[in-house]
């Protein structure tokens, strides 16, 4: 019978990548038909979930609110890789299977998926099939190698016109120490962010009416090497909005969040305090509307204007400090 040795599988979530070593092979029990070379199948099977016997499955991109959940499922034959989306929002994956051991593929070994949200908090995702396979030789052990990136959002999705409000409560003033195009750090996934400098512990509020769709507050360091610009290594709250986009708020203070996964937020409403986390070298609050970008491989951040006064809007000035003032 053919035995399956568990690839390693590598992740990045941001900007990096952290790749770890095959674990030893796995026998399974049951046997399977002998013989070089079965037939190829022509499609995916019709329930991918449940399909055959689990070879291998690793969660990743695990924040509360969910996580991606990833599948090698195997049966007469055939091998499948999947994945499964639970979060509440798209998540944007671009993956690929290398250093095939035993296994013929039978069509694309990369390509770049929108996995379909779930439908509630801590429900699972449809699952969605990447990749397909036959094993070459029943009798041999089979594996493979997958690597992935995986991003926040739907690529597609393109802002609204909308004036955001000052992501602070009425009467705090802060100055715009990096703005469009900063030098330090905006550029890339991060040019139309804003960071406003505050103290940690400075009450944050959402600039736009969402839905939260994951956070964290479990990190207490920072930095600036490159781990720090995964989310694992920061604190945030993820916004969803009414046309699609992400309202993504960062660094935030080590057990500041106070909204919950699912949870509807209105313009004006707290929902963190600010902090000094992640790739960062000062307290500050580093805001952006953003989404996945068409490859998968980062994000596409939007410019966006503040709401400065009844009447006066504007994108931020980098160098202005700016008066909340609605209540």
């Amino acid at each position: 019978m053919p035995r399956v040795v568990l690839a390693a599988l590598a992740a990045s979530l941001v900007a990096s990548c952290a790749t770890g070593l095959p674990p030893p092979p796995v026998a399974w029990r049951r046997a399977a038909p002998p013989g070089l070379t079965p037939p190829r199948p022509a499609a995916a099977p019709a329930d991918p979930a449940t399909w055959g016997e689990l070879a291998h499955e690793v969660d990743d991109l695990v924040f509360d609110g969910g996580h991606v959940h990833f599948e090698m499922r195997w049966q007469d034959g055939r091998v499948i890789q999947t994945a499964r989306n639970g979060y509440i929002v798209p998540i944007t994956i671009a993956w690929s299977v290398r250093d095939l051991g035993n296994l013929i593929p039978d069509g694309d070994t990369a390509g770049v998926v929108t996995l379909t949200p779930a439908l509630d908090v801590g429900a699972p995702g449809p699952t969605e099939v990447l990749a397909t396979f036959t094993i070459a030789d029943t009798r041999q052990p089979f594996y493979r190698y997958l690597d992935f990136k995986a991003q926040f959002g739907d690529p597609t999705a393109s802002p609204e016109p909308y004036a955001y409000a000052i992501p602070f409560v009425a009467g705090e003033k802060h100055a715009v120490i990096q703005g469009f195009g900063g030098t330090f750090s905006h550029r890339g996934s991060n040019y139309y962010a804003v960071d406003f400098a505050c103290p940690i512990d400075t009450p944050v509020v959402a600039a736009r009416d969402g839905l939260v769709v994951a956070v964290n507050d479990q990190v207490t360091g920072h930095g600036t090497t490159d781990e720090w610009t995964d989310y694992d290594h920061t604190n945030f709250v993820l916004l969803l909005h009414d046309d699609g986009t992400l309202g993504q708020y960062m660094h935030l203070a080590p057990g500041g969040v106070g909204v919950r996964p699912g949870e509807r937020v209105s313009r004006g409403q707290f929902i963190a305090r600010s902090g000094d986390t992640g790739f960062s070298t000062t307290p500050h609050l580093h805001f952006q509307v953003m989404t996945s970008s068409a490859d998968g491989l980062g994000s596409t951040s939007f410019p966006f204007e503040l709401q400065i006064a009844p009447r006066i809007r504007e994108e931020p000035v980098e160098g202005k400090r700016y008066k909340a003032f609605e209540r």
